[in-house]
């Protein structure tokens, strides 16, 4: 064996000697920018032989002939034609220029596009090439993520500036002094490692090894490539950073695309395409524009750059690089840039860019279902404090001389102003608590808003994990400015099993809820989302509540509740309800025994912030509960059994938007006055004329009043499909929403004024959205129509005009 593997050293040895090749190594970058170009064509000689520079506009050329003319070509950019010599200086750093006029004009061709065979034979080939098609995999993932500000055109403003105007205003100091420092340094800097591992059809395990962030000493959070990753050009609607557009590989894509053939290089013996794509004019839906480079070894992808084709205030860029590994094609670089264009700083933008290097690619790695958890996304205990040596075992590349100065900068800035307890804040965003010490603050208790209390003002406290990791003890306290009344509460909760949340929560309040209104378990409003229906709700119930729940994770999707309340109600609008011939009451106790749950199939949660985030799913969600009331526990006057349900689902049609869907219903069986019944879920405020999102648009309220029902509610956005224009794409949504309900005995109920719904309430509207867009904010218009069997007698009480305010983060 031995003698066997000498031989064949020796053969392979001298059979490369044989064949010496020519290595020329260097970088192309934008003449102007100094940004790196990725995928430059690069044509060796005369040809036909050739290669593409990589995601970081590095390049290898290798020739067994001697290399005499390099010419580099790259859509929008003059042609450059390099005359090497022996004596040629490596690595080149090679620049070219952009086109004077880089305005890219739609061709109208006569004949048949050469370049829809190519897409067309691509189409074909996706479920052959698509990595998401694979059996399993795993690889490990690097990612770099960059903030600052773009200075690129300061040096010619500041020589400028210095020559015409040598004293030097306060303002004028404070940009050169912002100019040189971004230099040098960058705003925010942060790296993560990780190991991910997928099963077929939608099995995800993403494990953070190692973070880092400036300024940071114990993060709680790692920046990964998620949304890159969920990126794939072969899919009919693809996913771009939480945003839903038409794939240029979709079936009959080449009727909604305009495609153009700009080049034709080759690689190691293939033909590379180098195909531009844009929306064709006239096509309103949502696409994508940039450039495919597509490899005729199978007709798969090689390069892909992709970004919006829609114009807006923030832009994101993608770049994909696939090579073959044995024989499928996978990803293994990925560089995303995002442009903030109206958030100006001195003339200046802030933009990010993030960079993803994978590794250790495994296509057959042997993965047991089992492995997978609920939680995709975990970090490891000690993924904040790797060594130095880890990290230079995993980086593609040394820090660069900004990159260090950033790190040196702002960890001893962090260590100075304690950044660790600051940056706490953006975990806010998810568990709506800020920590100040051994408590935090309940940021959704701070103010609220109803048409009863007009506006309340408070304060909540819990311990946090400071105190303790098994327990939280807090409480709260709000005074409500229109009806002159103190609300508080307290709670004790115990963490009795971390790993499936199993928690016990004790509660007792005197506060106010909505007379009629429904409560499902696990059903959380973001502290920013776009249900604003709790605006408009002026039908209270004042409520003494006393109750212990017991709540855990189980059957790896779904949340289970179960528990014992015991409440007083005591209705603020004068009700009465008939409980016996003439025996009429006026406050209500009741004693419930209550279980729920949400289901989400396939929902995948990640791990940060200190916090379980939801990352979504693409089947319904389900909520369901069940309350029996019990008359003779604890006070209880009214036996009864109760069901509410609800079901939500969005449905992504190709080219067509989005429709949401949303059914739910309840059933009330027994003895049960309205405080436990179910009001209409109206959202009609006369003098509050905004659309809340959740409910009917043009029902009060307290108009209706169930014992059982049910309700559809259809919404379809068509976003900017229906017309669109270069400074202006208002996104427009149709909706529909129907609802039933019946109620037995209505006579027992008095002092109230409500209809039933036997015969079906029925309304549709129409919404402009984004006719004003901010940076995370927007507004619009809407217009609802009521109809049908409940229709009002004049025109204009069944018209209700919406003002649209739309939140993202």
């Amino acid at each position: 064996m031995k003698n066997i593997i000498g031989c064949l050293l020796l053969v392979l040895g001298f059979s490369g000697w044989g064949q010496a090749q020519h290595l020329l190594k260097g970088t192309v970058r934008d003449a102007q920018t100094n940004e790196a170009l990725p995928f430059v064509s690069i044509l060796i000689n005369e040809g036909p032989n050739g290669t593409t520079s990589d995601i970081n506009g590095k390049f290898e050329v290798k020739s067994k002939e001697k290399l005499r003319q390099l010419t580099f070509s790259y859509l929008g950019y003059e042609l450059l034609h390099l005359q090497l010599s022996d004596s040629v200086n490596q690595p080149l750093a090679l620049k070219m220029k952009p086109q004077a006029n880089n305005l890219r004009e739609v061709v109208i061709r006569a004949g048949y596009n050469p370049a829809h065979r190519i897409i067309k034979r691509a189409t074909a080939n996706r479920k052959n090439n698509d990595p998401a098609q694979l059996p399993e995999f795993t690889y490990r993932v690097y990612t770099k993520t960059v903030i600052t500000y773009d200075i690129k055109e300061a040096e010619k403003d500041t020589f400028k500036l210095v020559e015409v105007k040598p004293i030097l205003t306060a303002e004028d100091s404070s940009k050169l002094e912002m100019e040189a420092y971004f230099a040098k340094h960058y705003l925010f800097l942060t790296e993560s490692i990780a190991d991910h591992a997928f099963i077929k059809p939608n099995l995800d395990k993403e494990t953070v090894l190692a973070t880092r962030v400036s300024g940071l000493k114990n993060p709680t959070f790692a920046l990964l490539s998620t949304d890159s990753k969920n990126f794939s050009v072969y899919q009919d609607m693809v996913t771009f950073f939480g945003k839903s557009y038409l794939g240029p590989l979709s079936e009959g894509s080449t009727r909604k695309y305009d495609f153009q053939l700009e080049d034709t290089t080759y690689h190691h013996g293939d033909t590379v395409f180098i195909i531009s794509y844009q929306p064709l004019p006239g096509k309103n839906f949502e696409g994508l524009k940039g450039q495919l480079h597509i490899s005729s070894d199978g007709w798969a992808v090689a390069n892909i750059i992709a970004q919006s084709a829609e114009e807006s205030n923030q832009s994101v860029r993608l770049q994909q690089h696939y090579e073959k590994i044995g024989q499928t094609w996978f990803p293994v670089q990925v560089h995303t840039d995002y442009d903030f264009k109206t958030l100006l700083n001195h003339g200046h933008k802030p933009v990010a860019y993030s960079r993803s290097y994978y590794t250790q690619i495994n296509l057959k790695p042997e993965l047991k279902r089992r492995e997978f958890k609920a939680v995709t996304i975990k970090m490891q205990d000690d993924a904040a404090r790797k060594t130095d040596a880890f990290w230079n075992q995993h980086r593609p590349d040394s820090l660069s001389f900004q990159e260090r100065n950033t790190y040196h900068k702002l960890d001893s800035l962090g260590r100075e102003f304690k950044m660790d307890a600051r940056f706490r804040l953006f975990e806010a965003l998810y568990s709506k608590k800020v920590p100040f010490g051994p408590v935090s603050v309940d940021l959704d208790r701070i103010y609220r808003l109803n048409r009863y209390e007009r506006f309340r003002l408070g304060l909540g406290l819990h311990t946090n994990e400071r105190v303790s990791r098994f327990f939280t003890l807090g409480g709260y306290a709000g005074y409500g400015v229109k009806d002159k009344a103190w609300k508080y509460g307290g709670d004790l909760a115990f963490n009795l099993y971390r790993p499936s949340g199993l928690k016990l929560t004790l509660t007792h309040s005197e506060d106010i809820a909505e007379s009629g209104g429904t409560i499902l378990p696990f059903y959380n409003a973001p502290l920013l989302g776009n249900n604003l229906r709790h605006l408009v709700i002026r039908n209270m119930d004042k409520v003494t509540h006393q109750s212990v729940f017991l709540s855990a994770r189980v059957l790896k999707y779904m949340d289970v509740q179960a528990g014992l309340l015991e409440e007083h109600k005591r209705p603020t609008n004068g009700y009465a309800y008939e409980v016996s011939k003439d025996n009429f009451r006026t406050d209500f106790r009741f004693t419930e025994a209550v279980v729920g749950f949400r289901y989400a199939f396939r929902e995948q949660l990640m791990e940060m912030f200190n916090n379980l985030i939801p990352m979504g799913t693409n089947y319904p969600i389900v909520w369901f509960q069940y309350r029996q009331g019990l008359d003779e526990l604890m006070n209880g006057q009214f036996a009864y059994h109760k069901y509410s349900a609800r079901v939500e689902k969005n449905l992504k049609h190709k080219a067509l938007g989005t429709t949401s869907l949303v059914l739910a219903g309840g059933l009330a069986k027994g003895n049960i006055p309205y405080p436990n019944l179910f009001n209409g879920n109206g959202a009609e405020e006369r003098k509050l004329h905004l659309y809340t999102s959740e409910g009917f648009q043009t029902m009060l309220p307290e108009e209706f009043l169930s014992d059982r029902y049910a309700a559809l509610y259809v919404r379809h956005n068509f976003a900017s499909l229906l017309y669109k224009s270069k400074n202006f794409s208002p996104k427009l949504a149709v909706v529909t929403n129907v609802g039933f309900g019946s109620l037995k005995a209505p006579e027992k109920h008095r002092n109230i004024a409500f209809k039933t719904m036997e015969k079906g309430f029925y309304e549709s509207g129409l919404l402009v959205n984004d006719l004003v867009k901010m940076n995370f904010s927007s507004l619009g218009l809407g217009a609802f129509y009521r109809y049908g069997a409940y229709q009002l007698p004049a025109f204009e009480d069944n018209l209700s005009l919406k003002l649209v305010i739309g939140f993202t983060l």
